[in-house]
Parts: C-alpha cells; sequence; structure tokens
C-alpha cells in the first residue's frame, strides 16, 4: 500500500495540470460567439486563428515531443504549462496577426501538455498495477466544466468585454498546476528516462503497426471531444435558441458526466478489460450523437450530451493504458498516438467552422456523430495486450 501511494504521489500535479487545460477549452465553448462577433469575423475566419492552434500544437507534438520526453517532469511540465497559460493570457489584447501569434503559442503549450501529461501518467500506471489515467483525464473535464460555468456568470455580469476578463481566468487557472508541478518532489527526484533514438514521434507506427488502432480510437474520441468544446454551447444557444446560462448548463452537463465516466471506467469497466470498455465507449457514444443530431430543443440535447460524455469518457484514456513497453519505448509510443490523436482534438474545431458556414451548426453535430463510428472501429481492430490494466506492460 505504501509503494503503491508513493508512485502515485505525482498525480495530482497531473490532475491540476489537465484541469487548468480543461479549464480554457470550457471557457471558450462558451465565449467562442461573443468572441467572434466582437472581432466581426466569420466562423471560417476564425477557424484560420484555430487553425494556428493546430499547426502549433502538432509541430511540437511530432518534432519536439521525443526531444523532451525524457527530461524530469518537474523541468518539462511547467514548461509546458507556462507555454499554454502565457498563450491564452495574450488573446484577450491581440487582434489580426497577433491573434495568430497567440493561438500558436497556447498550440505549443497543448502539444507539450498532452504529451507529458500522459507519458506521465502512463509511467504511473505501470508501476503502481492501477488506473491512473482515467482520474488524471477526468481532471480535464472537471476543468472544462469550471471554466464553462466560470465564463457564462463572467459574460452575464460584465456586459461587453466579459469575454476578455473570462480569458484572463482561463490564463491564470494554469497557475496550480504549474506551481504543483515545480515543487513536487517526486518529479525533481525522478531518474530521467532514457533518451529515445527517433528524432520524430510517428517512427513508432512503422515499429509497431498495431498502434495505428491505437491511434485510431484517440484520434475518434479527441475529434469529438474537441469539436465539443467549441461547438456544444454555440449548436445550443445558435440553433436550439438556449440562453448564456443553458448552454453553459448544456456542456458543463457533458463535461460533467465525462469525469464521472472517466472514474466509473477506472473503477468497474476496466475488469472487463480494455477493448470491451473502448466497444461499449464507441456505441453509446454513437447512440448518444444520433440523440443530438435529432434533438427538438436545448433540453432533449443537452441529456444527449450527458450520456455523450459518460460513454465517450473511457476511450481515450482506455487506447494510451493499452500501449505496451516502458521507459523512453512507451513514451515515443504515446507521443506517436498523442499526435495522431490530437490531431482530431485540435483539428476539429477549425474544420467544423468552415462547415458551420457552409452548411449549418447542426451539420457540424453530423459530422461529430459520424467521427464517434472510427472508435467502434479501432475498438474493433485494437489488441488486447492484457485483461487489465496492471498487465498492459
Amino acid at each position: 500500500m505504501t509503494q503503491t501511494r508513493t508512485r502515485l504521489r505525482g498525480i495530482v500535479p497531473l490532475i491540476a495540470s489537465y484541469v487548468g487545460f480543461g479549464v480554457f477549452w470550457g471557457c471558450w465553448s462558451v465565449i467562442f460567439i461573443e468572441f467572434v462577433t466582437s472581432h466581426d469575423y466569420t466562423y471560417s475566419r476564425q477557424s484560420w486563428y484555430l487553425m494556428s492552434l493546430t499547426i502549433a500544437s502538432m509541430t511540437a507534438m511530432i518534432l519536439l515531443s521525443p526531444k523532451i520526453v525524457h527530461l524530469s517532469p518537474g523541468v518539462s511540465l511547467p514548461l509546458a504549462v507556462a507555454f499554454y497559460g502565457v498563450g491564452i493570457g495574450m488573446m484577450p489584447f491581440a487582434n489580426d496577426a497577433w491573434l495568430f501569434v497567440a493561438f500558436g503559442v497556447t498550440g505549443i503549450g497543448t502539444g507539450f501538455i498532452d504529451v507529458l501529461v500522459n507519458q506521465v501518467g502512463h509511467r504511473m500506471e505501470l508501476s503502481s498495477g492501477r488506473s491512473v489515467l482515467q482520474g488524471i483525464h477526468a481532471g480535464y473535464s472537471t476543468g472544462a466544466m469550471i471554466g464553462a460555468m466560470g465564463a457564462a456568470i463572467i459574460l452575464l455580469t460584465n456586459t461587453g468585454g466579459g469575454w476578455r476578463i473570462a480569458l484572463l481566468f482561463a490564463a491564470l487557472a494554469q497557475l496550480p498546476g504549474l506551481l504543483l508541478c515545480v515543487f513536487e518532489p517526486s518529479f525533481r527526484q525522478a531518474a530521467p528516462v532514457e533518451k529515445a533514438q527517433e528524432s520524430v514521434s510517428l517512427i513508432a507506427f512503422i515499429r509497431q503497426p498495431a498502434l495505428l488502432a491505437t491511434a485510431l480510437i484517440v484520434l475518434s474520441a479527441f475529434f469529438v471531444e474537441g469539436s465539443l468544446d467549441v461547438w456544444a454551447v454555440t449548436y445550443l444557444r445558435d440553433t436550439l435558441g438556449a440562453s448564456i446560462l443553458a448552454g453553459a448548463i448544456g456542456f458543463s452537463a457533458f463535461a460533467l458526466s465525462t469525469a464521472v465516466g472517466r472514474i466509473f471506467a477506472g473503477k468497474i469497466l476496466f475488469g472487463m478489460g480494455y477493448k470491451r470498455t473502448i466497444l461499449l465507449s464507441g456505441a453509446g457514444s454513437v447512440i448518444a450523437g444520433t440523440l443530438a443530431v435529432i434533438a427538438p430543443n436545448a433540453w432533449v440535447a443537452t441529456l444527449a450530451y450527458l450520456m455523450m460524455g459518460f460513454c465517450l469518457a473511457a476511450a481515450g484514456p482506455a487506447a494510451f493504458g493499452s500501449i505496451p513497453g516502458t521507459g523512453s519505448e512507451a513514451g515515443v509510443s504515446i507521443a506517436a498516438v498523442t499526435t495522431v490523436g490530437y490531431i482530431g482534438f485540435v483539428i476539429g474545431p477549425p474544420i467544423m467552422g468552415w462547415l458551420a458556414d457552409a452548411a449549418g451548426i447542426r451539420g457540424t453535430i453530423v459530422v461529430i456523430t459520424l467521427a464517434t463510428l472510427g472508435i467502434l472501429i479501432g475498438g474493433y481492430l485494437s489488441r488486447d495486450y492484457a485483461d487489465d490494466p496492471a498487465e498492459s506492460g
């Protein structure tokens, strides 16, 4: 018991980092309409700025992540969170070209946080024999709920420039995770992981083609989650006529059920094995997405989001948990899967922006629902490396 507790000491900074990570996207989902309106942008125009986040994030994952996964978490994680917070903090004051810079810096932080948190969490999962990644990812969902409700309150109490205050709130929310990572003793004392020889993380797919099915699961799950992080509230407000508060409640239902679903999966569903967990996640997500598409009003859509969050929750962490190997080998595999998976997370919002202008916001929800089929397909094709998380290494 004492040994397991020692191995899990660093989980609090990881959760705090992912809570802060989620705060921004929850905030962004609520202020998105105000942000676009204030700048007099179309959804397509705003998509170009989100694309700069995508490009920066993928550059960080593909080219830089293999060079930093071997560093001490006490160095790499605070640096990642700092990039993320600075980028968010620039957004309220930037326009036009400087907005590309702000979203780009945020993208660098996004790429580093995603790779590093999953790498360190995976290492804890292997060493402790317990489900760790589900709890960490639940922190993201909790943060998204905090960000959404916080942004709604700020918008309702601050007319005009409330969206700027909300973004500053999201930037400051990165401080707890940053400080906890800096002062976590187990991070400072951790022995460096052997440096990987690969210069590009995607080389892992050549060495382990079976990782492609894992990447498809993460790609699909994070495409859905990333797209809803931007378009869930916009769909409720613009298409179904919800108020700012009702839209925030709808998104918070999705975020809360995602957090609960991840904890539930970590405690119960993982006893069924990673593959069965992923298949159940995919099937439930398809049903929930279909309900959201045909919803006649915001409250039915909110119920669909509630179901979607719970079902979608297990897919990504279960896929990460199934990756075999230890040390730098696992680190590069996780970086590769994270890179492909988070293509979905970061490219979903800009694609949906162009689609929203061309086919309407309900069309974005149709595409999001179709993406859930990737979880089912990937789950069917994936290999069961172990019957439980403790044996995945």
